[in-house]
């Protein structure tokens, strides 16, 4: 969004607005998942603590993973909601400013 229809002129202005973004997702997610927002980087992380700890720990209990495909999903399903939740978003704020554009224009011809 702040690239392709927000975004400012000069590139680091664009770039703070990002990086501010990503640090505020960050820290808000850092209490509940340990900053971990890439579905990826999460999924990746549980099959590989699971096998190092078979190595690493013998005789320890057996990583579970069976919450793997719920994580998944889960993401999956709020990357579609969150997207639907923009596009609506969007299209009511850009109907609006375009409600707005008019009503000035009408204002101005008339007067």
């Amino acid at each position: 969004m702040v690239v392709k229809h927000n975004g400012a002129a000069d590139m680091p202005i664009n770039a703070l607005a990002i990086g501010l973004a990503l640090f505020v997702a960050i820290r808000e997610s850092s209490g509940i998942s340990g900053g971990c927002i890439n579905p990826a980087v999460g999924l990746v992380q549980s099959i590989l603590q699971s096998v190092i700890n078979k190595q690493v720990y013998p005789n320890a209990d057996k990583t579970n993973l069976k919450y793997a495909g719920v994580y998944v999903a889960s993401t999956l399903a709020g990357g579609f909601f969150a997207g639907i939740f923009h596009k609506w978003f969007h299209e009511r704020a850009i109907a609006s400013a375009q409600n707005a554009k008019d009503s000035e224009y009408e204002n101005m011809v008339n007067n």
